[in-house]
């Protein structure tokens, strides 16, 4: 009974140069996970005080929850009871390993590293299903860019249900964390929530106004909590692979002007180990990367002389990506580094990788961050290339800002090279107002040495509640091309601006207004003379029941040099436009079982007229299936050169599973600008983290009746079939 009488008190608070910390005491008696919150030391732990914070701030919550954290020297713990008044009601939409189709959550997020910057997060559904992910940015910016679901780690959960409600365990090992400890203790930011998807109740601790964007995911906004006496493992893992692969091409050979098949089959092994150098120190080695289980992209219609972005999605480039960024602005997608020019050709096209390593974490004070890659060449035109980047990181004047420097080389078999330096500062000034300041230069032996630098600054107030702006100015020189980088237009001195006043409103319907204007201004660098202004004024409406509504005008004027191509029958001529159109979005509650999203523009483009209309349905018919939808109908008609471009997308996402080791994932996409339909679906089987057995098959086929010189294209123009199975020893 003593020890039991040790812990009636989870966690006391005290002061330590004015920060408020929670320590959370170790526990003596075990915790048997299986879902079943009945074990005494659960039982003598103060659950943390919840807080509503949607539908209403600081609401009256509908139904009581009670989640409690704890530790012992290789785990922490956390636990939820989460009771309902309609158990009927409660959703576990999902079984699949980071399925999120909506429903109730239980989400955990640490901030292990205490910068106020970087999460990593651990959710579960009713069904018992586990979710992991990176926050990355403070929650600023993009959601598509700063939810890094593609990160993995090690760590357990079960679930139960009856008829009071439903109920959590999780485990995760401080193995799996890395972390600064000091003299065995360490201090976390922790923010954990409940959301009641039929409701859109979201309960959180600790308690956060609504005052920022994704407030509830801000690691800044995070509790702080202490926990003594830690003396972590560092165990390596090994990773190897074996895999198995049958596939075919058909080619067009334009010097015989025939389709050539190539069919083959081949095998390939790998291995990746994992090893934690410290506490805050990970080394990753990887021979013969394979990429095979990788979800693939979304299709994207370009409507523009620019290049699409594409995220990365392989597991090898997760673990604290946080820490390699050096974007720039959030409407440009700039970045000196971006890790999909590895082992990636220009067309999307996989490229051997030989091999390399990557170091990241923390080594006295500086976030450090060391990458390098080889690739193979794969003809003539594409030598065998090694990549590598260099990242430092220091925190400066308080917990919120830091300075740091960003070296990224690109180095292939002839000698050639591209070699960027760069240096950037994220400065919190005082409250919510923030500068950024970045910088970079690119040197290469194919480039001219003139006109090769970026400049970026920001000012920025980060508010929801009330009024919130950023201000933003960009320089990209005509030589800035970064090897391992993306620059979405080059040559130019950019100037944006967004301005939005979020009015709450405690209604019944309705919870907020937010009138806002985004402003984007591109000037020539030679004589800075106008290239495009664009002007979007709107108001977003959003609702109780967790659905929204946008509304908003989009004001264009644009100079074309050089003519560009939309498709193979249409194009855009070179002239001065100025056109404009009506932008509409609709979202249903996520957490509906059956919603469905709507959005359109309607009005001018260039020297034409542009009708487009998105409709994405989804229903999650239960945990074991879900269906998502989209068909997105685009018809760009320019009447003065006899010139129709239909450009429609469609796509369907499949999510299948028996249970939580066994899913199936499928994306089947069809374009009808390139006439193609492309499937790729993964079967999987997990039978625990690390140890898992994958059946991908690929497959791109022509939908219309196409010919290259005179030569029918094959309906079937490739597809592939692959079986691989890893298996992760520890040691």
């Amino acid at each position: 009974m003593k020890h039991l009488l040790l812990l009636s008190i989870l966690f006391f608070s005290f002061t330590i140069s004015g920060q408020e910390l929670y320590e959370i005491r170790k526990i003596n008696s075990p915790v048997v996970l299986d879902g079943i919150v009945d074990e005494p030391a659960w039982n003598s732990i103060t659950p943390f005080p919840m807080t509503m914070y949607t539908p209403v701030y600081e609401g009256e919550m509908t139904e009581k929850t009670e989640i409690r954290m704890t530790y012992d020297d290789e785990y922490l713990y956390f636990s939820g009871i989460f009771l309902d008044s309609d158990p009927e009601g409660i959703q576990g939409n999902s079984l699949i390993r980071d399925g999120d189709p909506g429903g109730d959550f239980f989400n955990v997020m640490l901030d292990t590293y205490n910068d106020n910057e970087n999460f990593n997060t651990f959710s579960t559904m009713p069904s018992g299903n586990r979710l992991d992910a990176e926050i990355l940015n403070d929650a600023e910016g993009d959601p598509s860019k700063i939810f890094n679901a593609s990160w993995n780690t090690f760590w357990s959960v079960v679930t139960s249900q009856d008829d009071k409600g439903w109920y959590a365990e999780m485990r995760i090992p401080f193995s799996s964390l890395r972390f600064d400890d000091k003299n065995e203790d360490i201090i976390f930011g922790l923010i954990v929530h409940r959301l009641i998807g039929r409701k859109n109740e979201r309960q959180t601790y600790p308690a956060i106004p609504p005052n920022w964007n994704m407030a509830p995911w801000k690691p800044s906004r995070a509790q702080k909590i202490l926990l003594k006496g830690i003396n972590r493992k560092n165990p390596v893992y090994f990773t190897p692979y074996v895999l198995g692969r049958m596939r075919e091409n058909n080619v067009h050979d334009s010097t015989e002007n025939r389709i050539v098949n190539h069919a083959d089959t081949d095998a390939e092994v790998g291995l990746d180990i994992k090893y934690a150098i410290s506490s805050n120190l990970t080394l990753d080695l990887t021979l013969n990367t394979d990429f095979a289980q990788v979800e693939a992209d979304n299709v994207q219609v370009n409507l523009s002389r620019f290049s699409l972005f594409f995220p990365e999605k392989r597991q090898f480039f997760q673990e604290r990506s946080g820490v390699f960024n050096f974007a720039t602005s959030t409407i440009s997608q700039n970045r000196i580094f971006h890790s999909r020019r590895i082992g990636l050709d220009d067309k999307g096209n996989l490229l051997r990788v030989y091999g390399g390593g990557r170091l990241v974490g923390r080594f006295k004070n500086f976030d450090v961050a060391v990458l390098s890659m080889q690739t193979e060449g794969s003809s003539p035109a594409i030598n065998s290339e090694n990549f590598g980047v260099i990242r430092l990181r220091k925190r400066v004047f308080n917990p919120y800002s830091f300075a740091g420097t960003m070296f990224t080389s690109r180095l292939d078999s002839e000698g050639n090279y591209n070699v960027v330096a760069g240096a950037d500062a994220f400065l919190r000034v005082s409250g919510p107002y923030y500068l950024t300041l970045k910088g970079g230069h690119v040197f290469s032996d194919n480039l001219s040495n003139s006109d090769n630098s970026l400049a970026y600054l920001r000012w920025e107030r980060r508010a929801v509640s009330g009024l919130g702006y950023f201000v933003e100015a960009e320089h990209v020189g005509k030589n800035f091309e970064p090897g391992v980088g993306f620059i979405l237009r080059k040559d130019n001195l950019a100037l944006n601006q967004n301005v939005i006043y979020g009015i709450f409103i405690d209604g019944q319907w309705l919870r907020k207004f937010e009138p806002f204007v985004n402003n984007s201004i591109y000037l020539r660098n030679d004589d800075y003379s106008l290239e495009t202004i664009s002007t979007e004024p709107g108001l977003l409406t959003s609702f109780v029941s967790g659905a929204d509504l946008s509304l908003s005008v989009l004001r264009v004027y644009d100079e074309v040099i050089n003519d560009f191509s939309l498709s193979d029958e249409s194009y855009v001529p070179a002239g001065n436009y100025t056109y404009s159109s009506l932008k509409t979005s609709y979202n249903m509650n996520a957490g509906r079982k059956l919603k469905v999203n709507l959005s359109s523009e309607i009005g001018q483009f260039y020297d034409g007229d542009k009708t487009s209309f998105s409709i994405s349905p989804a229903w999650n018919q239960s945990k074991h299936f879900g269906i998502t939808l989209n068909y997105t109908f685009n018809r760009i008609e320019f009447t003065e050169r006899d010139q129709l471009l239909r450009a429609d997308i469609a796509s369907a996402t499949i999510l299948a599973a028996l249970d939580t080791q066994w899913s199936l994932r499928s994306l089947v996409q069809y374009s009808q600008v390139n006439n193609k339909v492309a499937i790729n679906t993964g079967l999987r089987y997990n039978k625990k983290e690390g140890n898992d057995l994958y059946l991908v098959y690929n497959q791109v086929s022509n939908t219309a009746d196409r010919d290259v010189e005179g030569t029918a294209l094959p309906g079937t123009e490739s597809w592939s079939l692959t079986l691989k199975y890893t298996y992760t020893f520890i040691k």
